[in-house]
């Protein structure tokens, strides 16, 4: 290939800044990439090479997936072929490292093919940053709670595809709840509804009291949106392109004045007497779960962010300050970290 020439495939990463979630006893990368096609051929992913260094350039770690095996490791990833004049999104499936391993640069290789024997290697280097939290969290929500979604890499909010026709057509650029939460509130057993969960009311969350988790200013609310029939949103998606933020529904945005803003989202329509501007306390009540926006049950989103603006925001891997995990009869207090998808919770 000459100098000039445009090479078969480029790589792109699909966010400006890698930042590392650190708790758990571990270190998650939440990062996406993709593969831009600019021939008439279909490219087919072999295999994904990830070689790790420290600081010091020495390398201490490497992972592979490719199509050794009857079960191939490659096929982790579920779509790997990149259409002619297309593009693929590819969701990094080295998303978890230990505690204190110094992962300073991270070099992934993308090995494809095409007909006619035809091979192409892409490199990249990804240097990952700590996120330094400013502000110190409460839990937005008290009791019985259970993690509805989280932001593992099997969560729903993690599986934002940039490419996909609808989000361009939205204008979205970034993954806006990249590290976002959905908190349901359960009883003793474990259940969200005391019925098969046809009607708001059977709900343990809805109309349950939402706090702000730290003290700030309002700095954008919505309230009037309606609390739809659990599986019935009715908002379109005409609807979320015109205004992605819609999605949340009724929602408060709370400037902590350190860079940093909570977005809390599905409100209870009626349950905000906040305006913008006003003063919050962290602790205090300022609104109650319900089922407004895009959503199918009664349930509370939250994330922290460092922009207000929803579809362009950088998600936060935020830390609470004290929560306790619920393990059977048992509990264990669980301090500066964060809760993961799945598990029960109980706040104080």
């Amino acid at each position: 290939m000459s100098r000039n020439e445009q090479p078969p495939l480029q790589l792109e990463i699909m966010q400006d800044s890698l930042l590392v979630q650190e708790g758990r006893k571990s270190q998650r990368l939440s990062l996406d990439f993709c593969i831009h096609n600019h021939t008439k051929l279909e490219w087919y992913l072999r295999s994904l090479d990830l070689q790790v260094y420290d600081s010091d350039g020495q390398i201490f770690f490497k992972r592979r997936l490719d199509e050794q095996a009857i079960s191939p490791s490659i096929a982790l990833i579920a779509e790997r072929n990149v259409p002619p004049r297309g593009s693929l999104d590819i969701l990094n499936p080295f998303f978890c490292f230990d505690e204190g391993l110094p992962i300073n640069r991270l070099q992934y290789r993308f090995s494809f093919k095409a007909e006619q024997d035809k091979n192409f290697n892409l490199e990249t280097d990804v240097y990952p940053r700590r996120y330094l939290q400013t502000v110190m969290l409460d839990m937005p929500i008290k009791g019985r709670i259970l993690v509805d979604d989280g932001n593992d890499f099997y969560s729903q909010h993690r599986r934002l595809t940039l490419n996909h026709p609808l989000i361009r057509q939205m204008g979205i650029t970034t993954n806006m709840q990249r590290y976002a939460w959905d908190f349901m509130v359960v009883d003793k057993d474990g259940y969200v509804c005391k019925s098969d969960g046809g009607v708001l009311q059977d709900y343990y969350g809805f109309g349950h009291p939402i706090y702000a988790p730290a003290n700030g200013k309002v700095f954008e609310v919505r309230t009037g949106l309606p609390d739809d029939p659990p599986d019935a949103p009715s908002l379109s998606v005409d609807d979320f392109i015109s205004e992605p933020i819609l999605s949340m529904g009724n929602y408060i945005i709370i400037d902590h004045g350190t860079g940093e803003y909570s977005l809390i989202g599905h409100c209870q329509q009626g349950s905000i007497n906040l305006k913008e501007g006003n003063l919050v306390n962290g602790g205090e009540i300022i609104a109650c779960i319900g089922n407004s926006g895009w959503t199918i049950r009664p349930h509370l989103h939250y994330q922290l962010m460092d922009d207000p603006d929803f579809a362009h925001t950088q998600v936060l891997p935020a830390r609470f300050k004290e929560f306790s995990l619920v393990l059977g009869s048992q509990t264990q207090t669980i301090l500066n970290d964060y809760p993961d998808s799945g598990e029960i919770i109980y706040v104080r």
